[in-house]
């Protein structure tokens, strides 16, 4: 089991990027995703990442969103892991990030706290 018997906060998630697409601010993923890592057991981190990319893929492919060409995601630091671990990075992405002059980028980076350390998030956002 992923998340806790009563905790329904992972059906709000598509509600999360929702808004972040619509409005073009990422500020409200942004504490979605912190709150969702620190209410998560932590070596199950790994799981809501996955889960993540499953909400990305049943999202749509390419241009299923107006107005957003793609949404890119890196995470980096122990994820799921304790001790004298490496770290890793891990990314999720929804349609395409490419290097155009023509697009907008929302770019945010934060850290997310956890016993053992930090993840570093990075979101980048490309608008047309």
């Amino acid at each position: 089991m992923y998340f806790q018997k009563k905790f329904y906060r992972q059906v709000h998630l598509t509600e999360a990027i929702y808004v972040a697409f619509k409005h073009k601010n990422l500020s409200y993923l942004i504490s979605f995703l912190k709150e969702m890592f620190n209410k998560v057991n932590f070596f199950k981190h790994r799981f809501l990442l996955y889960y993540l990319r499953a909400a990305f893929v049943k999202l749509g492919g390419k241009n299923a969103v107006p107005g957003i060409r793609g949404l890119f995601i890196k995470f980096r630091g122990k994820l799921a892991k304790a001790g004298n671990s490496r770290r890793q990075r891990f990314l999720l992405n929804y349609g395409q990030v490419t290097t155009n002059y023509s697009n907008t980028y929302v770019v945010e980076k934060f850290q997310i706290k956890t016993f053992t350390g930090a993840i570093g998030c990075t979101i980048i956002m490309c608008c047309n």
